[in-house]
Order: C-alpha cells, then sequence, then structure tokens
C-alpha cells in the first residue's frame, strides 16, 4: 500500500463516521494549499508583485463556511515504513511558515 492509498483510505474512514456533516467538516487527500506568500515590491503605497507556494497534502480537514467557502482546519503528513530526520525538518519548516 502507497501513502496516497493509505490516506484516501484513512479519508474515507473518516467520511464514515458522519458526525462531522454536522459541523460541515469535510476531508480531501492531494488537495494543494498555499503555506506562503511575499510582496515582492510595492509602487508608492501599493503592494506590487507577489509570489506565493502551495504544498499538496496527503489529507486535508476543512470546514465549509458556505457553498464558495472553506477554511483549512489540519493537515496531516502520513508516513509509511519510515520517517527521516530529513522528513521531520521539512515537515517542520512548512508547518512554522503557517502558524
Amino acid at each position: 500500500m502507497t501513502e496516497k492509498e493509505w490516506m484516501e483510505d484513512v479519508k474515507e474512514r473518516l467520511e464514515q463516521e458522519g458526525s462531522f456533516l454536522k459541523k460541515k467538516i469535510f476531508f480531501s487527500t492531494g488537495k494543494r494549499v498555499l503555506y506562503s506568500f511575499e510582496i515582492l515590491n510595492y509602487k508608492d503605497d501599493e503592494p506590487g508583485d507577489s509570489k506565493y507556494i502551495k504544498y499538496e497534502t496527503d489529507l486535508l480537514v476543512y470546514q465549509k463556511i458556505n457553498n464558495e467557502k472553506w477554511k483549512p482546519r489540519k493537515i496531516i503528513e502520513g508516513k509509511i515504513n519510515s520517517v527521516t530526520t530529513h522528513d521531520a525538518i521539512t515537515y517542520s519548516q512548512r508547518i512554522a511558515k503557517i502558524e
């Protein structure tokens, strides 16, 4: 089983719970979420060029606000078989960007 298959299985099990629907909580795998946004320059007092960085999440827990808007609540990174120190550093740096 791959990480993607495992996370899809976790998502399906969570969706079967049903109690999340009352709070408009949903789950998604492979969703790209904005982690970093930077304004590169200003013209007078207005922001000019900008850049942003999105990372693909293994499992996203999000809440629907209405039909068009949603709010991320938790991002879960899944690992199978081994976790390296590189993984821990990488994910720690990512989460520090969105706190």
